[in-house]
């Protein structure tokens, strides 16, 4: 018996440190593709339930394994749990269990403290949106338990550490409220019920239904919602690469601009002393060269990066800022796949339309909402003609305008809006 508990500790060991490691390789992807500010971490559940029964009937699983019959009884606890990884949480946790012998024959009250480790699955589906309401979990925990053994003649008290496994599954309500249906075996004492013989441990199954409340702000998500992880295409890593095989070129023309720069300065060492003042101003016409070079690099790099970010945008259609003037607002979703969906329809149905249907069809993502619209345009006819081109397959449509009214400001403070670039409809 010795043996089978060495080799299940083991195996129980062996399965928390890989899941650990996928928690902590979770973390290190994390840090690149998000701000883990930006999610809620801490938060406090309560719970109750049954204790199962040994009584020889029913599940297997649905039962509690001691060396006597016992019946069904209820258990209570709660903890406070915090999210080290969107993968992996740990909790401090305390359950009150009561366990009862067939006819009253004996009464053990048991509260039990334990650390616990959440392992959140719906990471491996998170691409998915059904991962931001349903969450199965696995739980693994070590803990010590303080019971009172109680029968007609006999009163004993002792404290023993356990082993807790379990299965759950979690229901998101909103960024605060997490309700959850949980199932755990226990692996504890061998003398729950004051007989140590049998199993090397007395076995007590339960299942438990709760809340969980996550602590933040207001706009936070708990941490296990963060985005799935993002991997590079062949066509970024030859780009990285081939930025790469640069720096060795870029290395060697900085270094020549050293050897440059330091014969220089020994030409203006050796005239320094007959020719102060034009020394002065040598110096300031190189020192302003330098500052020219300085800023025509950075004007390069702004320049690049500007580019870069309007060939994605000209694809994508993503925007923040806004000409003023009349649009077509006809699609708006929490998610940006489907935002996109609704664009590219849009695009079919225009071409011919209007001018650069691809480019006049953009997505503005205001608060959690991706909206998508067409414009801009200079009178409000035009935009009311459009407007009826979409209606029957985007019944919602509707015209808005830019700049919004004072009292719309701060609904609308995700979106600039600049100077008008009519989007007017072809001749």
């Amino acid at each position: 018996m010795k043996k089978i508990t060495n080799r299940v500790l083991q195996t129980l060991t062996l399965c928390l440190v890989l899941l650990v490691v996928l928690g902590s390789t979770d973390l290190v992807y994390a840090q690149f593709e998000f701000e883990e500010e930006d999610y809620r971490k801490f938060s406090i559940s309560v719970q109750g339930g049954t204790t199962f029964g040994n009584d020889d009937s029913g599940l297997r699983f649905l039962r509690s394994n001691l060396n006597t019959m016992t019946a069904q009884t209820y258990n209570f606890g709660g903890g406070a749990e915090y999210a080290i990884t969107p993968f992996w949480s740990l909790g401090l946790g305390y359950r009150y269990i009561n366990v009862e012998g067939e006819a009253g024959t004996f009464e053990t009250d048991i509260h039990s403290i334990g650390l616990n480790s959440y392992f959140n699955f719906n990471r491996f589906y998170r691409s998915s949106s059904i991962s931001d309401y349903l969450n199965p979990y696995l739980t693994l925990g070590v803990g010590r338990d303080f019971y009172t053994y109680e029968s007609a003649d006999q009163s004993v008290s002792k404290n023993e550490m356990h082993l807790r496994a379990g299965l759950g599954l979690a229901l998101t309500l909103s960024n605060t409220f997490e309700v959850f249906g949980q199932y755990d075996q226990y692996a504890g004492s061998n003398s729950f019920d004051n007989i140590r013989t049998g199993f090397p441990a007395d076995m007590i199954g339960t299942a438990t239904g709760g809340i969980r409340i996550y602590f933040g702000g207001a706009a936070q998500k708990p941490y296990s919602k963060a985005p799935p992880l993002i991997s590079l295409s062949q066509s970024e890593v030859r780009e990285y690469r081939q930025n790469s095989e640069r720096i060795p070129g870029m290395e060697e023309q900085i270094s020549a601009k050293d050897e440059e720069i330091n014969r220089l300065r020994d030409q203006i060492a050796a005239l320094e002393d007959e020719h102060q003042n034009e020394l002065n101003e040598l110096y300031a016409e190189l020192n302003q060269k330098n500052e020219n070079l300085l800023r025509l690099e950075s004007e390069v790099s702004d320049l690049q990066s500007e580019l870069d970010e309007a060939e994605l945008a000209l694809e994508t259609g993503l925007t923040q800022q806004l000409s003023a003037g009349h649009y077509v607002q006809f699609f708006a979703a929490f998610s940006e796949n489907s935002a996109q969906s609704a664009r590219q329809v849009a695009i079919s149905m225009l071409n011919g339309v209007i001018d650069n249907p691809e480019q006049k069809v953009i997505i503005t993502r205001r608060q959690q909402y991706y909206e998508v619209r067409i414009g801009v345009f200079d009178q409000y006819t035009n935009a009311d003609q459009v407007l009826d081109i979409l209606d029957d397959t985007f019944e919602d449509a509707f015209v808005v305008t830019f700049a919004r009214p004072v009292n719309l400001e701060d609904r609308y403070r995700d979106i600039q809006v600049t100077n008008r670039i009519s989007a007017d409809l072809q001749e």
